[in-house]
């Protein structure tokens, strides 16, 4: 009989739940895995369903369920590492994310850094990146990380930029909040 085949045949051909497993430090970090998951759903068109496991640095920290972090990060299509500005990546997590990338050999995996170094370029950052990005090339598997390493000497240029862009938007919102509280006083 063809009942498997007819029970599936209403499926869209590429609907599918993409397993996202996000080692994040803090609540910062965690949040912004997220926003970049919530754009990606939204670029996609919502037609790919983003499930997301998130586990603190705090978590991995501990043995007991390290082991349980690794068997979702192993299933899992997509690992998203995000560490905020100010926050580190602790050894034991670091050890943790090689052991997982290295078992995800094969794979069609994606590997994701989400390292906050607009905000604080951080020599440990870089360190990791490049121990993280060795680990995954060597996998077989796809990294992605939106800061690359020459975000040293950009990183400076963009703040720069960036002050020009706010300081006008600034002052205009500033003299708009002044004129209503005038507007407000004379009422």
């Amino acid at each position: 009989s063809m009942g498997g085949a007819d029970a599936s045949a209403g499926n869209p051909p590429h609907t599918g739940k993409i397993k996202v497993v996000i080692a994040y430090n803090d609540v910062v970090a965690g949040t912004r895995a997220m926003g970049v998951l919530n754009k990606l759903a939204a670029r996609l068109g919502n037609e790919i369903d983003f499930v997301p496991i998130p586990w603190s640095f705090n978590l991995l920290d501990e043995v007991d369920w390290r082991a349980v972090a690794a068997s979702d990060a192993i299933k899992a299509d997509i690992l998203i590492l995000a560490v905020s500005s100010g926050g580190t990546m602790p050894s034991s997590v670091e050890r943790w994310t090689k052991d997982v990338i290295e078992k995800k050999q094969g794979s069609t995996a994606a590997v994701v850094a989400l390292f906050d170094t607009e905000q604080m370029p951080h020599g440990t950052f870089f360190s990791h990146l490049e121990t993280i990005e060795e680990c995954v090339r060597r996998a077989g598997l796809s990294f992605y990380a939106p800061e690359p390493h020459s975000a040293m000497e950009r990183t400076v240029a963009h703040l720069d930029e960036r002050a020009e862009l706010i300081t006008p938007v600034l002052e205009h919102i500033l003299e708009e909040h002044d004129q209503h509280q005038g507007s407000r006083s004379q009422m």
